[in-house]
Order: structure tokens, then sequence, then C-alpha cells
């Protein structure tokens, strides 16, 4: 910014000497070439003192944006004074006096021809200065609201995330348990190590990050196998996934408390099979993703996942990554059971 500033007022001040070489073409042609030099010096030293000014109105960045313009109004003033001053010493250094009267007495006897046209100039000097000092500020805070919210979003994310894992260790848990008590040790063991892979893949997962449909599935067939320890005879599971929406991208464990859902609330309720099914399409520019149970013989306690934490939790996840462009839906099928549909912009990975 500071480099930006030094290359504008250079500018600025090189294009004042043109400008006043060609004004005194026009009105003092015989003069124009013996008053070339003290001209530029006079630029020169109208650059050293915007310079200095604008260092010195770099002080009060940080105030409000008035404050900052009285300032630079200040600066102005002062600065066309001093210019106006050097002005008349450089001509009678390099040009000899302009009369025998004292020095002061000239130099207010020229007053509005130093200094009053060179308000106008110093403030069009430091307006410009002010306009790049704050769209640098405005920037630099743009950039800085934007780093807060992705440290809010990324907590936000692993807040989410982290209410996963109590419920999902539940149930694997119990599933061990039970295989214990029945004295089944090498599907204990089988089911250790499903968990253990689980939770190896999961825990290593960014929450920012998304993955592949094929991932996401392949993590919830982890977990139902798991699960299929537990409800061998009443769990029956169907993955719908087309291959042209494999690699379609999706938050990952985004469909674990759906499917858990479906768990807790058809299978573990249910005396009759159950079939929990995952289905997943590109429609258009979305991608949609089916989480439905047939609530087997559970009735009605199947639609109680509608108001579940569970639901709530996918819905702030897609908020969180994708906004108003993805959305969670849920209701009841109308020959038993419970479905859930996501939707999300369908961006598929290279």
């Amino acid at each position: 910014m500071r480099r930006i500033t030094i290359i504008v007022v250079t500018l600025f001040w090189v294009g004042q000497f043109g400008a006043n070489t060609l004004f005194a073409q026009l009105t003092s042609p015989d003069e124009v070439v013996t008053t070339l030099f003290p001209r530029a010096l006079v630029c020169v030293a109208g650059e050293v003192i915007s310079l200095g000014c604008i260092a010195l109105q770099d002080r009060w960045r940080g105030s409000r944006l008035a404050v900052r313009a009285y300032w630079a109004v200040g600066f102005a003033v002062v600065s066309a004074l001093l210019l106006g001053i050097a002005n008349l010493l450089i001509f009678e250094a390099l040009l000899g006096p302009l009369g025998t009267s004292p020095y002061w007495a000239r130099f207010w006897a020229n007053y509005p021809m130093q200094v009053v046209p060179r308000l106008w100039i110093f403030g069009a000097v430091y307006a410009m200065s002010l306009a790049i000092s704050y769209s640098a500020d405005v920037r630099e805070r743009e950039e800085e609201i934007a780093a807060l919210r992705g440290l809010a979003q990324d907590a936000q994310l692993r807040a989410l995330r982290s209410q996963l894992q109590p419920h999902f260790l539940f149930n694997a848990l119990n599933s061990i348990a039970a295989l214990i008590r029945e004295g089944r040790a090498q599907q204990a063991e089988d089911t250790t190590e499903h968990l253990a892979d689980f939770l190896r893949i999961t825990l290593s997962l960014d929450p920012q990050r998304l993955i592949t449909v094929a991932e996401e599935t392949s993590l919830q067939r982890i977990y139902l196998d798991i699960l299929k320890v537990r409800f061998p005879t009443r769990l029956n599971v169907v993955f719908d996934i087309p291959t042209d929406v494999e690699r379609a991208l999706v938050p990952n464990l985004i469909l674990q408390p759906l499917v858990e859902n479906s768990i807790k609330h058809a299978v573990a309720r249910s005396t009759a099979p159950v079939t929990v099914q995952v289905r997943a399409r590109a429609v258009g520019d979305q991608l949609r993703i089916i989480v439905e149970d047939d609530g087997g013989n559970s009735g009605d306690a199947a639609q109680a996942t509608g108001n579940n934490m569970g639901l709530s939790n996918v819905a702030e996840r897609l908020n969180a990554h994708f906004g108003n462009d993805a959305s969670l839906s849920f209701e009841p099928r109308g020959e038993g059971g419970f479905c859930n549909t996501i939707l999300v912009p369908l961006r598929r990975r290279p």
C-alpha cells in the first residue's frame, strides 16, 4: 500500500510540473526556460511535504474515517502554507528577490497566489492517499472477517461432528457386549476390529473436508456391518449408488445420523425384518440422497425420527457447508417407515 501511495503521489507531482510548465508556456513563454529548474524544485518540495504528511496521517489509521478526514484537511492547510513559503524562497534564491520589502511582506502580498491554489492541490493529494489507505483497511478487515468466519465454521463443524461419536459408540459397544454375553467370541472380536477401523478412519477426517459418495457409503457399510451383528435377522441393507454419482462430494459422515435413526426407531423397535435403503441420484445440478426404512412392525414409533437431534445435526452441517444451496427433508412413508432426503449441489472430485 505504501509503494502504491508513493507512486501515485510522484505521478501527481510530475503531472503538476507538466501542467505548470504548460501554463507558463501559455502565459509567459519568454520565462519558461529560466523558471524550469525552480519549478521542478518546487514540485519536488511538494512531493516531500506530501509524503511526510501522509506518513503522519498514517498514525491515525485506527481512527474513524471522519477523524482521518479532518486530519487530512488540516494537513492540506499546513502543506499549502509550507509550499507557498518554499516556492517564494526557491524562486528568489535562484532568480533574485521580487522586491525590496521584507520577505514576509512580499509573501503576504502574494498570499492568495502562493497558498490558496495549493489548498486544492494538497486536498486532492491527501484525498487520494486517504482513499488508498481506507480501501486497504477495508480489504484487511474483510480478510480478517473471512478468516474469523472460517474459524467459526470449522469450530461449528467440529462441534457437530463430535455429537456423532457418542451415539455411534453406544450402539457399537452394545453390539459387542451382546456378543460377549452370548458367548460369540469370534464375532465380538471381528466387530471390535470393524469398530477400530471405523474410528481410525473417522477420527482422521477433517470436518471441513468433503468426501465422495463412494467413500461415505463405504463408511456406512462398515457401520451397518457392526450393527448387523446385533440384529442379524432384523436388519437388511440396500445400497443403490450408480457409478455416475460415486465421485460426487458430500460432507463426511453426513449419512450416519440418518442411518442411525432408522436403526434406533425402526430396527430396534421391530420384531420383523426391516430394510434400510440408501439411494443416490444426480438430478440436474443437484445430488439427491435418500435414506429410508420400511419400519418393519415398529408402528408409529418410526415417525418419531422427525424430532431428533441427529436430523438437526445433519441440517446444520449442510447449512455450514453449502448455505441455502442444500436442504434436508423428512417425512413418514405412506406404507410405513420413514424417509429422509438430502439435496446438495452436485460437485464431483476430478
